[in-house]
This record gives C-alpha cells, structure tokens and sequence, in this order.
C-alpha cells in the first residue's frame, strides 16, 4: 500500500504543480525566480526535447507508447514488488509516477506542459517538469546502482542465471 501511495502522491503533486503554472502563469507566461531559474510555461507535443513533435501522428504514436509503458511498469511493479529491494520500489515508483503524469497529460491535453527552466546566460537546458525530473532520478539511481552491481531486477536477474548456467558462466 505504501508504494501506491507513494505512486499516487508523486503524480498528484506533477498534474498539481502544472495545473498551478498554467493558472499562476496563463497560456504562455514567464516569471524569472533566479538569474539562473525561471518558470516557463512551454507546451511539447513530442517526446523528451519535443522528439516527434513536428510530425502530426506524433502525439498519437507517443500517448500509444506511454500508455503501453506505464502498463508494462505497473504489471511487472505489482508483480514482483515483493521482491524488490526498497531503493527499486522507489526507482519503479518513480518510473511509474513520471510515465502516469506525462501521459495524463498528453491524454487530457494533446500535450505536456513543461515549465523549469534552468539556463546560464543564453544557454537554457531544456523546459522540463516534476514527472520528467522523477524519470530522470530513477534512471540515475539505476545508472548508479547499476556500477555498484546492485541493480536487482527479478525477472531478468533469473533470466541471467539460467543464461549462465548453460553456457558454464
């Protein structure tokens, strides 16, 4: 149950927080909170960096994939969330939350609101939001339990050890 709390929190605070810009803001608005930080309000109809965005069955081919995704990450969540360690429920939970925020949005909107804006000088690193940052963290946090050879995975890590055993790894 706490992951799912977990799962419902997370999203509830990314649709919170774009609902918040998007009234804070209006359709387009800017509010500078740093030299470095402002809030943007963008709108991307691709995917990571507006990926597909120009092409008009993008939107279609991408809220397809996030829907089969977020499935995919719910079934094998609740599958072998037993057996997960508690840094990989909070990895999943995070996947889970990023997935689910972006592809209520594309399925509500036809499109992600995305408003962090992080830039030095005329460089910007691109718009983002809270649903984004969760997928970003729970890659991270895989990238780096992976190099401590601690990524445990119970599905592929049997599918390892029966790949080992016969071929006398």
């Amino acid at each position: 149950m706490g992951d799912t709390l977990i799962i419902i929190l997370l999203v509830v605070l990314d649709q919170l927080s774009k609902r918040g810009i998007l009234a804070a803001l209006g359709e387009y608005g800017e509010k500078t909170l740093l030299p470095c930080f402002n809030f943007s309000l963008t709108y991307n109809t691709g995917a990571a960096w507006s990926f597909l965005a120009e092409k008009t069955w993008g939107i279609y081919a991408l809220t397809t994939c996030s829907l089969l995704a977020s499935l995919a990450l719910l079934i094998y969540f609740y599958s072998y969330r037993k057996q997960l360690t508690v840094i990989m429920r909070l990895v999943m939970s995070l996947l889970i939350a990023g997935s689910i925020g972006n592809l209520l949005d594309r399925i509500i909107l036809g499109k992600v609101i995305d408003f962090i804006d992080f830039y030095v000088g005329t460089w910007h690193f691109p718009t983002f939001n809270l649903a984004d940052s969760y997928l970003c963290i729970a890659i991270g946090l895989c990238l780096v339990l992976s190099l401590l050879g601690q990524l445990n995975l119970p599905l592929f890590n049997g599918e390892e050890q029966a790949l080992s055993k016969k071929n006398n790894l």
